[in-house]
């Protein structure tokens, strides 16, 4: 009985081999490729506190001047790394612009943008 089953299984599946027919069409989609640069090295300042022998220890004054210098090398070094950081910020808010220019023109030549997707699914419609 099981072998009768699979002859007419198998004969079925045969029969349908010729009928369908896959169709591949492509369609080509111009997005902009959105990048940001890896941030640059920065290399951290030698310490002038570090650099001290013994013998300068040792006198009150010289103690104090390379504190006041490492301090100003520490925020120079700050200074750096918070206009490293503006860049990301300028670059994020330029991709932001260019996702809602381009969000604006696929809406007005009827193309599906994500946000129109999202809204089709919630009243149960099919996406485009």
């Amino acid at each position: 009985m099981g072998r009768i089953i699979l002859v007419i299984l198998l004969g079925m599946m045969i029969g349908c081999a010729d009928s369908v027919r896959i169709r591949t069409e492509v369609q080509e989609s111009f997005v902009p490729v959105l990048y940001c640069p890896a941030p640059t090295k920065h290399i951290r300042p030698i310490m002038a506190i570090n650099q001290m022998t013994d013998s300068q220890r040792k006198v009150p004054g010289e103690l104090a001047k390379y504190y006041q210098a490492t301090v100003e090398q520490l925020i120079g070094y700050s200074k750096q790394l918070e206009l490293e950081l503006e860049k990301y910020d300028t670059s994020n808010q330029a991709y932001e612009d260019l996702r809602i220019r381009m969000d604006d023109k696929f809406k007005a030549d009827g193309v599906a943008t994500e946000e129109t997707l999202i809204n089709q699914n919630e009243l149960g419609l099919q996406p485009l």
